[in-house]
């Protein structure tokens, strides 16, 4: 009789750490928000110039190629289905520039759907002077950027985790330039 009551005791014990371990690897295992996944064509919708850019970068080949399908070229592609399109293909370098006015674009304070983002850092890998830019889309849950990055190619990132990435290259908020197309 009393090693039934010790058996059952001890039971009843590992069923409480067995249940107590399954609701903290639940806990662990909620998934995190996603902050930049791969950008699909339904990131696209209602922008026929994202639609216009993102086939283009297709045609190129669908992969992250500097100076020819990199994230300049690919807001280029977007600016030049949009009313007043640049004349030239434009570099991170280019939409840094105080007078952006040639390029069809104007320097803004906030961030709307359709406004493009730039930023300019020191490359620690090639200790020169870089860029990187992308589109803000509204999405339900946001703002989101989608651009063409090294690690995923086209990609669509919160816009909060945009600014993150710039702080993490040492260029503050402040520094990321708003850039918006003329209507």
């Amino acid at each position: 009789m009393k090693y039934w009551k010790v058996t059952t005791v001890a039971l009843v014990v590992l069923i409480l750490i067995w249940s107590s371990l399954l609701v903290l690897k639940g806990r662990r295992s909620v998934p995190k928000p996603i902050v930049i996944r791969a950008a699909v064509d339904a990131d696209f919708r209602g922008s026929a110039a994202l639609q216009y850019a993102a086939k283009r970068y297709r045609q190129r080949g669908a992969k992250y190629i500097w100076g020819t399908n990199d994230c300049s070229v690919f807001v280029s592609d977007y600016l030049l289905r949009l009313p007043h399109p640049p004349k030239t293909r434009l570099t991170t370098w280019n939409l840094n520039q105080v007078d952006v006015e040639p390029f069809g674009l104007t320097i803004e304070g906030s961030v709307k759907p359709g406004d493009v983002l730039n930023y300019r850092y020191r490359s620690r890998k090639r200790n020169e002077v870089a860029g990187h830019c992308g589109v803000v889309v509204q999405k339900p849950d946001g703002l989101w950027v989608v651009h063409n990055c090294v690690s995923m190619g086209l990609a669509i990132q919160r816009i909060s985790s945009f600014y993150t990435t710039a702080q993490s290259l040492g260029v503050s908020k402040l520094e990321v330039t708003v850039l918006r197309p003329k209507k």
